[in-house]
């Protein structure tokens, strides 16, 4: 059965997984992009995710519109594999 996802309330965007159909809503201006993306980040390779983090967040920026481009570029993969390598606060 194919995902199933609706760009209008963002349900199932979380599962998100086809690049394709992310360029595909971004070109229509579709909503729910950003959490479309979170998916894409927890579903595809870092070089599938990551350009379309960048394109979204730069237009996302530029209409200063959509809270959920902030959620979506903390889950980005170059966040995620920087984190292991970000020193922790010392123990006290």
């Amino acid at each position: 059965m194919p995902p199933t996802w609706n760009w209008e309330t963002a349900e199932g965007m979380l599962g998100m997984d086809d690049p394709a159909e992310w360029d595909a809503a971004y070109a229509r201006g579709e909503r729910s992009l950003g959490t479309a993306v979170i998916g894409l980040a927890f579903h595809c390779t870092p070089a599938d995710a990551s350009p379309r983090i960048l394109k979204g967040t730069r237009k996302a920026l530029h209409d200063r519109r959509r809270c959920d481009w902030s959620a979506g570029a903390a889950t980005a993969p170059p966040a995620r594999s920087t984190a292991s390598r970000t020193p922790s606060a010392p123990s006290t």
